[in-house]
């Protein structure tokens, strides 16, 4: 699957991770009420094996747990923003939370269109990008260097 990964359309992948993680994803259908998970996956193609990562590791972790604890640990919206991927959780753990945090760092580093390494650039709106990937969109505002 790995190496499939960051080519997914939105929708297959969308489809392959709540089935590869199915106590993780569990509200991905829920009512827009309840969930942000009802929106899906809002991040681009570069980040998919990034956050497929993440959500196998986290789904490790809630199959540890007692059963009664494993229907509250849910992500809650799964998104980019300010660069920068976002992974809400209920119920997390302070290990998942530690794993959720070097995500969203990596992905600070992580080209979200082709998952190369890369810089954040813009202004306003700001998004990561491999040098290839920004100069393709006209991005030559570098905001913040790779670390």
């Amino acid at each position: 699957m790995n190496s499939e990964l960051n080519k997914m359309a939105p929708n297959e992948f969308d489809d392959a991770l709540c089935k590869a993680c199915p106590n993780l994803y569990a509200d991905r259908n829920a009512d827009m009420r309840s969930t942000c998970m009802c929106w899906g996956f809002e991040i681009g193609q570069g980040w998919q094996k990034l956050v497929w990562d993440l959500s196998e590791k986290i789904e490790a972790l809630i199959l540890k747990l007692p059963k009664r604890d494993r229907k509250r640990c849910k992500a809650s919206q799964v998104k980019s923003k300010y660069a920068g991927l976002r992974f809400y959780m209920d119920g997390s753990t302070d290990e998942m939370d530690t794993l959720i945090s070097e995500a969203e760092d990596l992905s600070e580093r992580t080209c979200e269109v082709c998952g190369e390494p890369g810089s954040i650039y813009g202004r306003g709106w700001v998004t990561c990008y491999c040098p290839r990937c920004a100069e393709q969109r006209n991005m030559f505002v570098k905001t913040k260097e790779i670390e």
